[in-house]
């Protein structure tokens, strides 16, 4: 499966999240966030954060706090820009 032919009609903000030691698809988030250009925030977890493996095991609140806050930056973007 891949998304590289289909990243231009993705039209909505994307949270990229990437591992610094993911064993199985090392390299596929920064190809997609790449792809997104813009559109796209890269997260990479790093081995000092304790969250370097896939699915960011063993972190599970620095990820969770990542993602809703990337959710809740993205939101009210959105709201400032829906005002405007």
């Amino acid at each position: 499966m891949t998304l590289s032919d289909r990243a231009g009609e993705i039209a909505c903000p994307v949270l990229v999240c990437d591992a610094d030691d993911d064993a199985f698809f090392k390299g596929q988030p920064e190809a997609l966030a790449r792809a997104l250009g813009r559109r796209a925030t890269h997260k990479v977890f790093r081995q000092e954060d304790s969250a370097s493996a896939h699915c960011h095991v063993g972190a599970s609140d620095l990820m969770n706090s990542t993602v809703l806050g990337w959710f809740e930056d993205t939101l009210a973007d959105a709201r400032v820009m829906a005002a405007a």
